[in-house]
């Protein structure tokens, strides 16, 4: 399928777009808000300023795509992949995240307040100056994480694994870092 299709699809009414390949299209800036995604493949996918608002991206695969100023607010991205893709500056107040794959993925200054990103595997990822207040980490892979300079406010970090992060000059208040 191609991007204009989807988008004239969307525009028609049409929210059902999972398990299909739409690797490497170009969806910028389109509205796709509440969109269902789910088990859909947009690896390499350009979806950078999309709205993809209270979309389903459960089990999708989006490896290498960018989504850079993104709005992916209560968003579900229940494991999926999201390795090494570009999330700089994206907004995903509220989305859940567990069990999602975003090893080597980049977040700097992403928006992810009130995230549930319990069990995620985001070893390498930079999150440099990301917004991370009550977030629930509690059993996420944060290995070799740099989090130089994020907000952790009342971040819940219970079970997390830490080695090798780097959270200096981070705001930890709050933070729950006991083991249950």
């Amino acid at each position: 399928m191609e991007a204009e299709e989807i988008v004239k699809s969307y525009a028609a009414g049409e929210r059902d777009f999972g398990a299909i390949k739409l690797t490497e299209l170009n969806l910028s800036g389109v509205n796709l808000s509440e969109a269902n995604f789910s088990r859909a493949n947009l690896s390499v996918a350009n979806l950078s300023g999309a709205n993809l608002s209270k979309s389903n991206l459960s089990n999708a695969k989006l490896n290498v795509a960018r989504l850079s100023g993104c709005n992916l607010t209560h968003a579900n991205f229940n494991g999926a992949i999201l390795n090494v893709a570009n999330l700089v500056r994206a907004d995903l107040t509220g989305s859940t995240l567990v069990l999602a794959g975003l090893i080597r993925a980049v977040l700097i200054r992403a928006e992810l307040s009130y995230v549930d990103l319990s069990r995620a595997h985001l070893t390498g990822a930079d999150l440099r100056e990301a917004t991370l207040r009550q977030a629930n980490l509690s059993g996420a892979n944060l290995s070799e994480v740099d989090l130089r300079g994020t907000s952790l406010t009342g971040a819940n970090l219970q079970g997390a694994n830490l080695h090798g992060t780097d959270m200096s000059r981070s705001d930890m208040s709050g933070v729950d870092l006991d083991n249950p």
